[in-house]
Formats: structure tokens, sequence, C-alpha cells
């Protein structure tokens, strides 16, 4: 059994030496408890050596990955499963940011604010699948145990999706850790405008497609030369 916790990115890692936060505790709380109830062999979770590096850049003080503390504290193994940025990009990989620029350079103008919610579509329906997939790869030897797996509460949805076309059987402990309304109130936005407009997100998404000549490389890809 697969045991699914989502949460806001932030709450999997603290900065070195400082207090807890309410998002820290909340998580720790929630993932303690399902340790002694669940009994997993493994704790595995959306993020990588990467992700803290970057986090150690945006909040300019030194970081230590949070999930991995509470796992090494309770005496399970604990795995990364995010894939790093190179193999990102080789499965495809744009993001909201890359998403928003192909969006940019279309001839049909596409307005606020169903250029946000676009994006996010493309990046739920087009970047997700691959990288879920990577992960139920790294976890494969796992996954007939118990184990938890702690993601981007966005992910809920499509990867235990994912997870029950594999026949492996998940159930959510707890969503939504660490976000604000803000956050919540735009997924739910992004979700349904997704379900709503499913055709439309295809019809740009092949447009974006025929633009690029059929290759459609991340603009922020650093291993691609700069003409």
């Amino acid at each position: 059994m697969i045991y699914l916790i989502g949460v806001e990115h932030g709450v999997q890692c603290q900065t070195k030496g400082a207090a807890e936060t309410p998002e820290h505790t909340g998580f720790r709380t929630c993932l303690e408890q399902a340790i002694g109830v669940h009994k997993p062999i493994l704790i595995a979770e959306e993020f990588n050596e990467e992700s803290l590096q970057t986090r150690e850049t945006t909040r300019q003080a030194p970081q230590e990955p949070f999930t991995k503390k509470i796992a090494d504290g309770a005496g399970i193994r604990h795995m990364f499963c995010e894939p790093d940025l190179k193999t990102k990009l080789a499965l495809g990989y744009q993001g909201t940011s890359g998403w928003l620029h192909h969006i940019d350079e279309m001839w049909d103008q596409v307005t606020e604010p169903k250029r946000t919610l676009l994006a996010g579509a493309l990046e739920v329906l087009k970047d997700f699948p691959a990288r879920e997939q990577y992960w139920l790869n790294k976890m494969q030897g796992a996954l007939k145990e118990s184990v938890i797996f702690v993601c981007g509460d966005g992910h809920i949805e499509s990867f235990g999706t994912l997870l029950h076309e594999n026949r492996f059987d998940s159930v959510v402990i707890k969503r939504q850790i660490g976000m604000s309304t803000e956050l919540i109130e735009l997924n739910k936005r992004t979700i349904d405008f997704l379900n709503a407009n499913s055709d439309y997100v295809e019809q740009q998404y092949q447009k974006i497609l025929e633009r690029n000549g059929g290759r459609i490389i991340n603009p922020n890809d650093p291993y691609v030369p700069k003409s």
C-alpha cells in the first residue's frame, strides 16, 4: 500500500538550526503519526538535492531535508524520487514558466487569467505524467510493501491514478499541508479549467508543438547552446 501526503514543497526542507514553523510542525506530526500507524519500509518524496540547493539560494541560508530528517529519526529508509534538472529536461519538462513562454510566442494572444490557467493545465497534462512515471520506476522495488510518498499536493490525483493503473493500491493520508489559501485556490482553478477545457488545452499544445517543429525545448534549458 502506498500512503500519499500532499504538501507545499517548502515544508520538505528546513533552515539549519531554525525553530520549526507551524507548517513544519503540522507536516512532522502527520508524518510521524503515519509512520506509527502504517509501519512503512520506505519514505519517499518528490524532492532531491537540487531542490535543496534551490531553497538555499531562495532563503539565503543553509537547508536540511526535513522529510529525510524525520525518516532517519524513525530508522526508516528514505528516498529522493524527483529527477534532476537535466533528466527532467530530457523528459520534455517545461514547468509553468516554460509554458508561459511558449504561450506568449503563439500568434493567438492569450490574456489573463486564461494565460496562467492554460500554462498550469499544460504542466499537469504534459509535464506531470513523465515525472510521475519516473517516481514510480524509482520506487518499483518497494511498492508491494508499505510506503509513504510525499509530493506536491497537485500530484495527488494524477499520481494516485497512475498507481491504480499499475495495480498498486494507494490511500491519501492528508493534503494541502503548508499551502496558502491562494495556492489551494489556484490549484483548484487550474484543475477545473483543464477538466472543462481539455480539448482547448490539447489544441494549444499542438499549436506550440507545430510552431517548434515537433520538439518543444524548455526556454530555460542551460544545456542547449544559445544562438
